[in-house]
């Protein structure tokens, strides 16, 4: 929420403060963005889905890792 307005986007502009991570979401399987660096470091261990529920006193969709 910012100014008691619910927005699904974040604009440095209007939060004036830098997130602390950063997801970005493709179409499709993603092929096209990926990079192409072979993989050699272990993994994060950290896994996404989308958890649809009330939080916050909105019923939305919400990340969950």
């Amino acid at each position: 929420m910012l100014n008691g307005t619910f927005r699904r986007s974040y604009v440095l502009w209007q939060e004036f403060i830098a997130p602390l991570i950063v997801l970005e979401f493709v179409s499709g399987n993603g092929a096209e963005e990926r990079d192409r660096t072979p993989w050699t470091h272990p993994s994060m261990g950290v896994e996404l889905g989308i958890w649809q529920g009330h939080y916050l006193n909105l019923e939305l969709p919400w990340l969950r890792w």
